[in-house]
């Protein structure tokens, strides 16, 4: 993409790494044109591509309250209570909906075939899923390969959104001129 085209998209994200490519593939499995931008020339390259511990998922005995309790002390209170009861309550339906079935992401199993869940940091329990050390490897480049699979987005690598403006979010009223609700400012790296 030069700087002088015109880029229309329903949604921009910024970044791929897990959070912007999970962004990224909801909303293009909703119907929406989704363009995904990242500075760097491999649209894997990401803090994600070097997560080398594992992911959240309750494991054997576990149960959100838990889960709260753990990460509230690990985050000596400093933690938005009403995220981590989204993520305590959510994220293991996310993580076998969308990592373990719709990515297939290879975890590492134990002896009989089941999921192998680790202990680490501040849990109290056995539920980091992992793939061995190349966790966030594997779940990135799941990722990624996914989005390339979908017809509505668009990946661009080794571009940077400079100075977005998007003047209706900045008035009350919307005059004929601003009435438009566009961001202008990506450009090529």
């Amino acid at each position: 993409m030069s700087a002088d085209q015109t880029l229309v998209t329903d949604v921009l994200i910024i970044g791929c790494g897990i959070a912007g490519a999970s962004a990224a593939l909801e909303a293009a499995r909703s119907g929406l044109n989704v363009t995904l931008i990242t500075t760097n020339e491999a649209a894997e390259e990401s803090n994600t591509l070097y997560a080398q511990g594992g992911i959240i998922c309750l494991g054997e005995g576990d149960a959100p309250e838990f889960l709260e309790d753990d990460i509230i002390k690990a985050g000596d209170g400093l933690s938005d209570p009403r995220a981590v009861g989204v993520l305590a309550r959510e994220g293991k339906a996310l993580v076998e909906r969308i990592l373990i079935g719709e990515l297939q992401v290879p975890f590492s199993r134990g002896d009989g075939g089941g999921l192998d869940f680790a202990q680490e940091a501040g849990h109290s329990r056995r539920r980091i899923l992992h793939v061995e050390d190349a966790t966030g490897r594997t779940i990135e480049e799941r990722f990624i390969a996914a989005l390339r699979a979908l017809p509505n987005v668009r990946l661009l690598s080794g571009h940077t959104a400079v100075d977005l403006l998007t003047v209706p979010h900045h008035r009350r009223t919307p005059s004929p001129i601003t009435a438009s609700r566009a961001a202008s400012g990506l450009r090529p790296g």
